[in-house]
């Protein structure tokens, strides 16, 4: 899937806010059929993806947009960046 179809995608997608240990939005796998799939493969294949710890626990990053995303198990998480 090309970034601007994933970009349609995540545009039309309901996030949904948190502020649990900081604030962020994030979509789960069961409410989102088409979107989280192409989403978790571009954390897993896309050239821009990177790593980060948070909390003792190492991530794959990749922005699109103004977000940073990543995944944890069957939630995709979404970060504004400043």
């Amino acid at each position: 899937m090309i970034k601007v179809e994933l970009e349609l995608l995540i545009d039309a997608a309901e996030w949904r806010k948190t502020d649990y240990i900081q604030p962020h939005e994030y979509i789960v796998q069961k409410n989102h059929p088409e979107l989280f799939p192409a989403l978790a493969n571009a954390l897993e294949n896309d050239n821009d993806i990177y790593s980060e710890t948070f909390k003792g626990w190492t991530y794959q990053y990749l922005v699109i947009g103004n977000y940073k995303y990543w995944r944890i198990n069957d939630v995709i998480n979404r970060e504004l960046i400043l």
